[in-house]
């Protein structure tokens, strides 16, 4: 079960906001909507979830590139 994401962005391209979207089957998709970010380490708790599939959508960089040094997804 999941019931974390933990995201080590960089300071200086990062997405404004993102979505995280998990998925059992890969064909119903449960979605975290409009998570804000500023870049650096930020954890995302989620209700726990059996999930197979992860997609992460991004949104509006604060510049050209997004930089995603590290992400770990905690569960049991």
């Amino acid at each position: 079960e999941i019931h974390r994401f933990e995201f080590k962005w960089s300071v200086q391209n990062y997405p404004k906001q993102y979505i995280i979207k998990i998925s059992s089957n890969g064909d119903t998709w449960i979605n975290y909507q409009g998570i804000n970010c500023s870049g650096g380490n930020q954890n995302v708790d989620i209700q726990k979830n059996k999930a197979r599939y992860i997609y992460i959508e991004l949104k509006e960089s604060t510049t050209r590139t997004y930089v995603l040094y590290d992400w770990k997804v905690i569960g049991r």
